[in-house]
């Protein structure tokens, strides 16, 4: 009998480690359907686990959290209904020993206000409820007859899909828990039977099932045989519920157990705490229960009515005579009718395109923004159903039909080339070139009123192109094209009047058709929604439904200012800054190896945010092979050329020996490739490896690859092809195909035979290095020593795997110092580029942060004295984060670099924005680092000012202005720690910023990390010294506080800026 297992893995944020649990499922019928929707939820291109998993219990959280959460979701709903001038409040004072009837009364407000849509229209008021609904679920484990029975976490698969419970399904129902084991997420429906007796509120027995699933680790509990008797008579005399009946779902539908429990529970938890992110839920065994035998449950029915009389009292011209398509407006006519209220633009709101650049960063990463409007589609489909007659096919060369008799995409213009309703298309396919004049509304225009009253109040329709509905006929494929020839981000409203299900339409698409990770089907809503969409990217839609899609597209300006697109965006993407979305939208171009460049105001805020470990595309496994050296050489060859090369590119250290077990791991581990860097190996441009890495593993893809290393094949007596050791990259789905098979050793005697195989006629330089090896027999067999590598490629040939040579791209970014060999000129190159970019070093000025402005609350430090780097913005935030309304006494500019002190100097003397930019521009030429025109300056700047300066420039100035009597000292941070110390006084506190001065590629090529470690610690020692207090180092950062008791008063701080904790905790900090 095959078991089944589900593999859930959840991450450690701080350090990324993954700790994986696996459950074994009962072999229940139940448990076989189960297992079957999850693999169908799993296999979904929307998947996703919401919330990256809920986590409940004394385990995971704290009372006191959460009492600050629920007052916080109160505090966002009493605010809007005031503002609304709305009677409703939630008069609730959640406090710490909170009772289950004051939580059963909360809960009662949630489900009233839940769903009314008189809230439930702001985003923010939902999502305020849904987390007052979920903290209450929380302090439900803390009443003080369940505390201490231990937590659990939960995932919620999304999107969420709904299976009928069948008569023996009841049947699985248990009333008793088991520490460690495997339940369902309760119906995403309600309220449990037996929560509602332990709880005294309304239950809402379970009729369906999801594939979440919920991991128990309370204390094991048997229901007590005494309680079954009042809680049935309970039951009963409320709400006529017989627990006897299977279908009361009187308990929890349990699925499975943990493979190997853990004995020493307490350790465990510890451990599961510190991995609060569910990345990942896996699947092992036999997927036998047919997903079509499931029976699935629609919820939120109703459909829109489409009236059934043709077109009235049209008087166009000969063309438009009456051809109505009577079976085509009958399945229209099939929708039912369903009551939805406005939420619309004021229409007297100026009409703008689109202007701030993070708008099309989010059109570029996810290729839609919902613009949250609510209209009633009923009359518009009524319009558009009268007018069926008269449309026209669309761009017939980009669509094909399913079968013979299936329909067309097709289209009937409201405003179009000179009003002309069958002119569907741009300007320029009808010859034209000049745009002023020619779209005018035709007179189809006139005869659909409701429909132009919602576009009047989305736009301004002198200011627009083309106005359009969009038909696509039951069976009618778009195919995938983009609108935008260069792959620019196109901007058009699209607007669904429906979105029969078996309708799709995908976006985000490779050209061929094929879908990607980032692919999206776009959830446009069957009862009307509006989209800002990018039709820029490749995407395409097909109708596998009998009833026909119509929606409306027009492309011209919006009603919604600048900020209310990003806020809606951010919304909608999970994300709450710039910087956040230049990551995600950096990560995906790396990832599908587009042209970072293409968009060079992408490209240049990009690259100011500097390297991160989330500047990451494919999952993979760095490692920096070691031959052992001795320590002198490794720390010259290693230590200051290698890693700091790569700082901060996450990686494993280990030697040959280990190779292969960590190799294992990392396959385990489900990373697909491995990188292996010989010590000695020195990168040019972090950023660029990166970018290149990613085309390397997607050139390895597209041609069948295992690896991709530096080929050596002599063309003499017993030698046989082996890759140098310096690089290599090894595709780990392969190498596990190939039997995980020993890369050996660098030389060794062995003597094997290499079969015959082709080569490529070219070679990379000299005569010994092909591009490329492969199946075949133009090379014959010959014998020869087995040295690194030769026997996967032999293997890999075995099973018509093709072995690549470096692409020149990354030949070009690195250079080896051949460590093996004596340090002789090759490393002695490598060190003469190394103080070359450290001559420019010294000349560089950051006008914008790599870091992220925002910095940890420090409740009741009010700092005197302030000493900064002299670099970008974080210094401005931190005086208005510690100085608000009030001087700062004694500021002070450090640094190692003149340009940068100059930079600052002149910046602390600005009074508007453009001055800002336009310094920036004149200053950049003289900076080593990013170059920037007036206006990309600007741009950078405006977003600055929306996510840290309250969207209010004259606020930024404000701050500015509180630095303006700074003095500016040219210091080396890490040597001169006395120089330093001539800045402070010792009667006043003080705000130290040094930014990453001690930990950068820069330092790391002069001396090791731990010296650099060592030297951050002196200066801290020093500086606690010269007040005479302690000295406290938090745990994972760099940031230190001079106090003698950090719980009461601060005397000084001395930061990188990159805390990340929202409050501050005395827990997080360790005495020196």
């Amino acid at each position: 009998m095959a078991n089944r297992y589900v593999y859930v893995d959840f991450q450690n944020d701080s350090t990324n480690e993954v700790l994986t649990l696996k459950y074994k499922l009962f072999d229940t019928s139940f448990a076989k359907k189960w297992f079957s929707l999850l693999n169908h939820s799993l296999k979904s291109p929307d998947f996703y686990i919401d919330k990256d998993g809920e986590f409940f219990g004394p385990d995971f959280d704290s009372i006191e959290v959460i009492v600050q959460g629920l007052k916080d979701n109160i505090k966002v709903f009493n605010t809007y209904a005031e503002e609304k001038g709305l009677p409703d409040r939630l008069d609730y004072k959640p406090h710490v020993g909170m009772s289950r009837d004051f939580l059963v009364k909360m809960h009662d407000s949630f489900e009233e206000y839940a769903h009314n849509e008189v809230f439930t229209q702001d985003r923010s008021v939902l999502n305020a409820l849904t987390d007052f609904n979920i903290n209450i679920h929380r302090a439900e484990v803390y009443l003080p007859e369940v505390v201490n029975n231990g937590s659990h976490c939960q995932a919620i698969i999304q999107p969420v899909k709904h299976v009928e419970l069948k008569d023996e399904d009841y049947l699985e129902f248990t009333t008793d828990y088991n520490w460690g084991d495997l339940y369902v997420v309760y119906g995403m429906s309600g309220q449990p039977t037996l929560n509602a007796f332990y709880g005294k509120s309304e239950p809402r027995p379970q009729d369906c099932y999801t594939p979440g699933l919920q991991m128990m680790f309370l204390n094991d509990l048997v229901f007590p045989e005494s309680f079954r008797e009042p809680c049935k008579r309970w039951l009963w005399e409320n709400y006529k519920i017989d627990i006897d009946d299977p279908r009361s779902a009187f308990g929890f539908l349990h699925l499975g157990c943990l493979e190997e429990k853990p004995e020493d529970r307490k350790s465990f938890m510890q451990l599961l705490a510190q991995h609060k992110k569910i990345v990942s839920i896996r699947t092992e065994g036999p997927n036998d229960f047919p997903i079509s035998d499931l029976p699935f449950t629609k919820s939120g029915a109703g459909k829109h009515v489409i009236a059934k009389k043709g077109l009235e009292n049209v008087n166009v011209d000969e063309r438009m005579k009456q051809k109505y398509e009577k079976e085509l407006a009958q399945k229209l006519l099939n929708r039912k009718a369903r009551s939805k209220s406005e939420n619309l633009p004021d229409i007297n709101t100026p009409a703008e395109w689109p202007y701030d650049r993070e708008i099309f960063y989010h059109l570029d990463y996810k290729p839609y923004i919902d613009l949250e409007v609510k209209f009633d589609s009923t009359k518009l489909l009524d319009e558009a159903n009268k007018a069926l007659a008269y449309f026209v096919t669309h761009r017939g060369y980009d669509q094909s039909k399913m079968e013979s008799d299936s329909g067309q995409w097709k289209s009937l213009s409201l405003q179009s080339v000179h009003g002309d309703f069958t002119k569907t298309s741009y300007h320029t396919e009808y010859g034209l070139e000049n745009e002023v004049g020619l779209y005018k509304r035709t007179p189809f225009a006139e005869l659909c009123p409701e429909t132009m009253r919602l576009i009047d109040h989305l736009t301004d329709t002198t200011a627009c192109e083309r106005i359009r509905f969009m038909l696509l006929e039951p069976g009618a494929i778009i195919h995938t094209h983009r609108d935008m020839k260069d792959g620019s981000t196109g901007m058009a409203v699209n607007i669904s009047l429906n979105m029969p299900e078996g309708c799709e339409f995908w976006a985000n698409l490779n050209e061929d058709g094929t879908k990607n990770e980032y692919s999206v089907k776009l959830p446009f809503s069957d009862d009307g929604s509006v989209f800002l969409f990018n039709n820029g990217k490749f995407h395409s839609v097909w109708n596998r439904s009998s009833e026909p899609r119509m929606h409306i597209i027009f492309h011209g300006p919006v009603r919604f200012t600048d900020e209310q697109i990003i806020e809606m965006a951010r919304r909608q993407n999970g994300i709450s800054s710039r910087r956040e979305i230049l990551e995600k939208l950096g990560n995906k171009k790396i990832k599908l190896v587009e042209d970072m460049e293409q968009d060079s105001m992408f490209y240049s805020e990009w690259k100011s945010l500097g390297y991160s470990t989330k500047s990451t595309g494919s999952n993979y496994e760095f490692f920096i092979l070691e031959h052992g050296l001795d320590k002198e050489t490794t720390e010259k060859v290693t230590d200051t050329t290698t890693l700091a090369s790569i700082f901060p590119k996450p990686y494993k250290r280990i030697d040959f020996k280990s190779l292969q077990e960590n190799l294992t791991v990392a396959y385990e581990n489900n990373c697909e490739f491995a990188v292996l860097v010989c010590q000695g190996t020195y990168f040019k441009n972090i950023r660029q490896f990166n970018i290149d890495l990613e085309r390397a593993f997607a050139f390895m893809k597209a041609e069948g690859a295992s690896a991709m290393g530096h080929i050596m094949d002599f063309q003499k007596d017993g030698a046989i092809p082996y890759f140098h050791e310096q690089f290599l990259i090894l595709d780990l789905k392969k190498w596990k195909d190939l039997g995980f098979i020993s890369l050996g050793d660098l030389f060794n005697n062995e003597k094997v035979v290499f079969p015959a195989h082709n080569k490529s006629d070219t070679c990379v330089h000299d005569d010994y290095t092909p591009h490329w090896i492969s199946p075949g027999n133009n090379v014959f067999e010959r014998s020869g020593e087995n040295n690194f590598g030769t026997k996967l490629m032999i293997e890999s040939l075995a099973r018509s795997f093709k072995i690549l040579n470096v692409i020149e791209e990354l030949r070009a970014n690195k250079e080896y110092a051949y460590p093996l060999e004596k340090l002789d000129y090759r490393y002695d190159n490598i060190r003469k580029q190394i103080e070359t970019d450290l001559e420019a070093f010294s000349e560089l000025a950051f006008f914008f942060n790599n870091e992220n402005l925002d910095f940890i609350e420090l409740g009741g430090f009010t700092p005197d004295t302030f000493v900064s780097v002299s670099a970008g913005f974080k210094p401005i935030k931190m005086a208005e984060m510690f100085w608000k309304g009030r001087d700062i006494k004694n500021p002070h500019f450090i640094d190692f670099s003149r340009v940068a002190i100059d930079y600052v100097s002149k910046l602390v003397k600005c009074e508007a924005v453009d001055e800002i930019s336009n310094l920036i521009a004149t200053l950049s030429p003289k900076s080593t680092g990013e170059r920037y025109e007036a206006h990309e300056a600007k741009v950078q700047l405006e977003g600055i000012i929306r996510d840290h300066f309250e969207g209010d420039s004259h606020y930024l100035i404000e701050n500015i202005r509180k630095l303006k009597k700074a003095n500016f000292t040219h210091i080396d941070l890490i040597n001169e720690h006395d120089k330093f110390l001539s800045l402070l006084n010792r009667n006043q506190s003080s705000m130290i910023w040094v930014s990453n001065a001690f930990y950068c590629n820069p330092l790391y090529y002069l001396i090791t990390k731990e010296r650099a470690d060592s030297q951050f610690l002196s200066l801290g020692k020093s500086i606690a010294s010269f007040y005479n207090e302690q000295l406290w180092k938090h745990k994972t950062s760099y940031t230190m506080i001079v106090a003698n008791n950090p719980e009461n008063k601060i005397t000084s701080v001395i930061t990188d800026g990159c805390v990340f904790e929202k409050e501050f905790f005395a827990d997080n900090w360790i005495k020196v």
